[in-house]
């Protein structure tokens, strides 16, 4: 296993809520446990992370005609272009909790091939980074598709930075000794959305997490998704 997402000593011997074990970054995983743990709102804390993350870049090779740039561009912006139905529906679904996980994850929430083929049909195959401008870069479904083959966003999270703006809104979380901070310009989407908390759990929230449980684990024993593995590094 990476050594970013190796267990801490604070994860072992701590009791958290088991999604701070998703976080990428082993000191902020160990300074949500030590200061959010027991927070009520700690989704928040959470969905504030997942919508700070970027990737660093040269912003002249996402945007045509500007000097060499050191910068960085969300992450939830390119996925937001990428899949905009489901960042509509994840803003959708904290208004109305009672959809169906079934319908959520296979209705038309969830952009399919054939949705995809359309927004490329849509779209200039032609077109290539560097973009004109970023409403072109962040409104093309086709260029922020290269965007994020260019980062390597599909390396994995280990990959990201977190903007500067989380840690003035949450001093706590700093760290100096890590470099998990972005630096440069912020290449912001002028279309931009935050990240949706999570609705307070109750009845029917529970229910949705619990059609959501069986349908993943039906496929899993259909063999419809694949298995995780762990990858362990070799010695």
């Amino acid at each position: 296993m990476s050594q970013t997402w190796r267990p801490t000593k604070t994860q072992i011997s701590r009791k958290h809520p088991a999604i701070i074990d998703w976080i990428p970054w082993p000191s902020i995983r160990d300074k949500l446990i030590t200061c959010h743990a027991a927070n009520p709102l700690i989704d928040n804390v959470i969905c504030a992370i997942g919508h700070s993350y970027v990737m660093e870049i040269d912003l002249s090779k996402l945007i045509a005609n500007i000097p060499p740039t050191p910068g960085y561009v969300s992450v939830w912006d390119l996925i937001r272009t990428i899949s905009p139905e489901t960042s509509k529906q994840n803003t959708e679904t904290s208004k109305n909790i009672n959809l169906n996980a079934w319908d959520g994850l296979r209705g038309s929430g969830v952009p399919t091939d054939e949705s995809f083929q359309f927004h490329r049909h849509k779209e200039s195959f032609g077109m290539r980074l560097p973009a004109p401008d970023t409403n072109s870069l962040f409104g093309s479904h086709t260029m922020a598709l290269q965007a994020f083959e260019l980062l390597g966003m599909d390396k994995g999270a280990s990959l990201f930075r977190l903007d500067p703006a989380f840690f003035e809104t949450h001093p706590e979380m700093y760290d100096h000794r890590d470099n998990i901070m972005a630096s440069g310009v912020h290449l912001k989407s002028p279309y931009g959305d935050t990240m949706i908390s999570p609705r307070p759990l109750d009845i029917s929230v529970s229910t949705q997490y619990k059609q959501l449980s069986s349908w993943t684990v039906d496929l899993l024993v259909e063999g419809a998704l694949p298995v995780p593995r762990l990858h362990l590094d070799s010695e």
